[in-house]
């Protein structure tokens, strides 16, 4: 079969996709937005006042990364069984295609999704304790800086749990989880290591590529990257996730080979 990429082809494949996941996928929809309604009204009429913006990133943050996490890490699930995983390699279509069928799933669409289910559930649930002199505020979801990190995180983690769907058979959130937490905790490790041997001091925080703590004169100092050069970061944040999914894509090209 040619393996030059097909727009056509491509057209078909995503059709056919939609047609035998799009159930999945809405009911997917339903359960994000059912449970993010009930959080916010259960939360809201607790406290009995709307949330903060403070706390409205917070829950964005944890709720997209680790919903987005689960459902990427299931893309791949139909290589997990010798049924499935040999009708999958076999259609007709090339890996690139394929591939960027479940890219565009999990990341794109999956982004707009959620970014619409959280707002469809935050809006009415802001409006339940609040009184007419102070009305709940909303997110602005271009304005919020931090959610510029949530982003870049999300997407350096997208890359990655891509590649661990098509590396693992079975288990893949699972495995994947622990594969992040023991990179980052001996990423962290070496490079407290490596800071405290380049500054001679005792390193107490020093998480890679955002801030450095140590305590000098018994006072306590904490180094951050200036906003100026913060693009520093978001660019290797962009070309790691470009090579993890460049990596993907080989991954998926050898086992259709």
């Amino acid at each position: 079969m040619n393996q030059q990429f097909s727009i056509t082809r491509f057209g078909r494949l995503f059709a056919k996709h939609t047609a035998e996941h799009y159930r999945a996928y809405l009911m997917s929809f339903l359960v994000v937005l059912g449970s993010l309604f009930i959080f916010f009204a259960f939360r809201n009429v607790m406290t009995q006042r709307p949330m903060e913006i403070r706390d409205q990133v917070m829950t964005f943050g944890f709720t997209f990364i680790l919903t987005g996490s689960l459902f990427t890490s299931s893309v791949f699930s139909d290589l997990g069984q010798p049924r499935t995983a040999i009708a999958s390699l076999t259609l007709p279509a090339s890996a690139l295609e394929k591939f960027m069928v479940k890219w565009i799933y999990t990341y794109a669409i999956f982004q707009l999704i959620f970014v619409g289910s959280f707002y469809l559930a935050l809006q009415p649930t802001q409006k339940m304790t609040a009184a007419a002199a102070h009305p709940g505020e909303i997110m602005n979801l271009f304005r919020e800086p931090e959610l510029v990190n949530i982003f870049l995180a999300y997407t350096v983690l997208h890359s990655f749990t891509m590649l661990c769907a098509l590396l693992f058979k079975k288990l893949h959130f699972v495995k994947t989880g622990f594969v992040i937490l023991i990179f980052f905790v001996v990423f962290t490790m070496v490079n407290k290591l490596i800071m405290q041997g380049m500054t001679g001091r005792q390193v107490f925080s020093a998480v890679p590529f955002l801030n450095l703590g140590f305590e000098e004169h018994n006072e306590y100092h904490l180094l951050s990257i200036p906003e100026e050069s913060a693009y520093i970061f978001y660019m290797f944040a962009v070309v790691a996730a470009v090579i993890i999914w460049s990596a993907a894509y080989f991954r998926l090209k050898e086992k259709q080979v």
